[in-house]
């Protein structure tokens, strides 16, 4: 989606992907002490798992955050037509005004996100492929809400970015009125 003069542009918090990517090294570094934590006479199978396990989750986040902290790409982008959401590792893109049937803000596991209800609740799962196809089926299990824009990464309040999506889809939804009864 290209951005537009007056689309409201939401990039990622430097000073929490700064955070993420601190406390991901911290993750990985114990990671890699429970692998050597190992001694030659007995081994210590579930510590050296947990350890490979704790390393390679966590190394994949810390690139996916450095990453996010290097190529500054806009984490939301809120427009006359929809939204385009690169939030989270899904990257939902592009969803128009149309085709989202609510938005709220909502609490899950601690965490204040945004979440948005599709009218078609396999809009999203049907766009996607392979691996990011299989997240956002195990996310369809645990929440309602098809989009999920949580806090910890954007530089704007989540409650300004409500109302900015709100005001936004009740504008296109008045526009859209009004060219129905143009015809």
């Amino acid at each position: 989606m290209t951005i537009q003069p007056n689309d409201f542009v939401v990039y990622p918090s430097r000073k929490r992907l700064f955070g993420f990517i601190f406390l991901c090294c911290i993750f990985v570094f114990i990671g890699l002490l429970m692998i050597g934590a190992t001694s030659d006479d007995e081994v210590h199978w579930g510590i050296t798992i947990v350890g490979v396990l704790s390393t390679l989750f966590f190394g994949i986040c810390l690139l996916f955050y450095m990453f996010r902290m290097i190529w500054r790409k806009p984490a939301l982008i809120i427009g006359d037509k929809g939204l385009y959401d690169n939030s989270t590792y899904p990257r939902v893109g592009e969803v128009k005004w149309e085709e989202i049937e609510e938005l709220e803000l909502l609490v899950y596991m601690g965490q204040p996100m945004l979440g948005i209800r599709t009218k078609d609740p396999n809009l999203l799962y049907n766009r996607a492929t392979g691996f990011k196809r299989w997240l956002i089926g195990v996310n369809k299990r645990l929440i309602s809400t098809q989009i999920n824009i949580p806090r910890n990464l954007l530089s704007v309040p989540l409650e300004v970015v409500f109302e900015e999506m709100h005001r936004r889809r009740s504008t296109a939804a008045a526009k859209e009125g009004e060219n129905h009864e143009i015809d």
